[in-house]
């Protein structure tokens, strides 16, 4: 089997186990959505939802860009792998502390009730520990060992619930679900210390010399990391400031939906960023090939998730809030939509770091800063959480469409073929399906769709029996050339 064989293997086996950990935490994670909205109620959830997004805006500010860092450092044959985690991890901790410390006094200042304010103090240990377990994410793709971090997620998210489920048993008031955040928060990280320190020996270090050459060449990502959060989540930020806490709380059941299906492309791409990092330089032939299988993978795995939820969108938020959340159906709809720019947002982020490029990614962001925060500072005063639903499809789109294209001009080569039409006529006649029978249970109905979809990208040759194979039964596939419809530019 060759090397190339043997990555594949391991990438496809890895993202399908982080796939399937991710159906399960995420399963619990919305079972435990399903619970909080329901005991709170539109304001309570909305408010639930105001201490999330301001901890969430403290943890991606706090990231200083070390996460892709020292995904892309460590696999470099010849670096410390143990030095260089251990002192990125000693870094990440004082900037987290730094930040978190920082965003307390904003708080302050900021028009929240005393409740939402407690509540942020009350749950950002476990955004602490988050932050500690984003960066460890880093060791486990570079060893391909997501089935630990999956179990890990597991263990935070079941933790997190069974605390829930005690709260709402005892009639407790909002304060306590924040705090079960950080008691699963601190059950995960622990576990997910156990598992990465069976990978590397690492420690809590700072070497100055060695954190002063780290933020040089982090300081492009810290930055796009945080023009990336402007236009990723001030849209709920502004919102929490300009409208009641029930706007809040609607928008938040449909952007928990979103958010729930971001970590597939994510952990996909973040097993890419290894493996592109290793031959962008010097085997760009090579790079050309795994950018375009995994944009194809995106790409047919992607389509049918964006016409399903479009579809299934009312059903979908009555599962997790019941009948007082059906209007939450309508931004979803628009989320969905989105939902398909950031998932191949995802490779092209990584593709771009990979490539060294991240300078070029702060204008990019700097784009979709303009356009997140002017377009909603205009449009949420009359159109409330519909306008974020739209502005942040907009964003999205501009954001990608100039990354795709600095790719592009990298590699000279244009990666999109015929798959991309096949696998949005399976998706049409997926959702078409599923439109005509909207009495049926859910359930079944994603059952269907799977069937559906399936089958006639297999008929539409959108997808081989030798690739079939490769997913299934991990048997190799056969080394192609590119295809000549893409070509060179």
């Amino acid at each position: 089997m060759s090397l190339g064989q043997s990555l594949g293997q391991k990438i496809a086996s890895n993202t399908l186990i982080s796939v399937v950990g991710r159906i399960a935490s995420g399963a619990l994670g919305l079972i435990a959505v399903a619970l909080i909205s329901r005991y709170l109620g539109r304001e309570g959830f909305g408010e639930y939802s105001i201490i999330l997004i301001f901890l969430y805006i403290v943890l991606a500010v706090s990231d200083l860009g070390l996460y892709s860092i020292l995904s892309r450092e460590i696999s470099k044959i010849e670096n410390n792998e143990n030095k260089i985690i251990s002192s990125i991890f000693g870094l990440r901790i004082l900037s987290a502390l730094l930040f978190f410390v920082v965003s307390f006094v904003v708080l302050y200042f900021l028009p929240y009730s005393k409740d939402i304010k407690i509540g942020i103090l009350v749950a950002s240990p476990g955004f602490l520990f988050l932050s500690a377990n984003q960066l460890l994410m880093g060791v486990f793709q570079k060893h391909f060992k997501t089935i630990w971090p999956m179990i890990g997620d597991i263990i935070m998210r079941g933790a997190q619930l069974v605390f829930v489920f005690l709260f709402i048993n005892f009639k407790m008031s909002l304060l306590f679900f924040a705090l079960a955040i950080s008691f699963g928060a601190l059950f995960g990280f622990f576990a997910n210390m156990i598992f990465a320190r069976k990978l590397v020996k690492f420690s809590f270090i700072f070497d100055f010399n060695l954190s002063k050459e780290i933020l040089k060449k982090s300081w492009p990502l810290a930055v796009s990391s945080v023009l990336t959060l402007v236009y990723f989540k001030m849209d709920t930020f502004l919102l929490s400031l300009m409208k009641p806490a029930v706007d809040v709380g609607i928008y938040s059941a449909a952007y928990k939906v979103f958010e729930g299906l971001l970590f597939f492309p994510a952990a996909f791409a973040g097993l890419m960023l290894p493996l592109m990092s290793s031959v962008a330089n010097s085997k760009q032939e090579q790079f050309k090939i795994f950018f375009k299988r995994a944009l194809d993978f995106l790409v047919i795995a992607t389509l049918p998730i964006m016409v399903g939820g479009f579809v299934l969108s009312q059903k979908i938020v009555f599962l997790i809030g019941g009948a007082e959340f059906l209007i939450a159906s309508l931004p979803l709809k628009i989320l969905m939509v989105a939902l398909f720019f950031v998932f191949l947002g995802n490779l092209f982020g990584n593709a771009v770091i990979a490539l060294d490029k991240q300078k070029k990614m702060v204008y990019v962001y700097g784009v979709g800063v303009f356009i997140s925060v002017v377009f909603n500072l205009i449009f949420i005063p009359q159109y409330s959480y519909l306008a974020t639903s739209v502005v942040t499809l907009v964003t999205e789109i501009a954001v990608n469409s100039i990354m795709f294209f600095i790719i592009l001009k990298e590699i000279k080569y244009w990666p999109l073929d015929g798959r991309f039409l096949k696998a949005s006529a399976a998706s049409l006649i997926m959702g078409v399906l599923m439109y005509f029978n909207l009495d049926q249970n859910i359930f079944i109905l994603v059952f269907l769709g799977v069937i559906v979809y399936s089958v006639t990208l297999f008929f539409l040759k959108g997808i081989s029996k030798e690739e079939i194979k490769f997913i299934i039964l991990k048997q190799p596939v056969s080394a192609t050339p590119l295809p000549s419809v893409g070509g060179n530019l």
